[in-house]
């Protein structure tokens, strides 16, 4: 009841100072803002056991860290290829690829990537 009281005494103040304003504000052209990536993305290991690799999904995501939390830095397709650099397992247990393909160099997850050899750790 106190909170009702006090939330009625302040909008019968805005009333009092000038009058109710409700606007939802002007259409924005920018997209919203999306969550900043976690600190760790980023990471670009020296290692570069230059290994040929394929690209095995359809399209698959090219990140700047080794987690889909991670930004998309570009994508390939199906039987792409790539020069597979290094892997690691982040802290999920889940296997990933640093690697180049089509210009772009990141992160690709193990399932989507298919290699003759198996790469250096990162």
């Amino acid at each position: 009841m106190r909170t009702a009281r006090r939330k009625i005494g302040i909008i019968g103040a805005i009333a009092l100072a000038g009058g109710f304003m409700l606007s939802a504000g002007p259409a924005s052209a920018e997209p919203a803002q999306p969550l900043s990536e976690p600190g760790w993305c980023g990471w670009h290991p020296g290692n570069d056991s230059h290994d040929p690799g394929r690209i095995e999904g359809d399209p698959t995501n090219i990140r700047s860290g080794q987690s889909t939390m991670c930004d998309v830095v570009g994508e390939a397709r199906a039987g792409d290829g790539a020069w597979v650099r290094c892997r690691t397992v982040n802290g999920a247990g889940e296997a990933w690829y640093y690697l180049e393909t089509n210009g772009r160099v990141g992160w690709v997850k193990g399932g989507l990537v298919s290699m003759w050899w198996t790469p250096m750790d990162c």
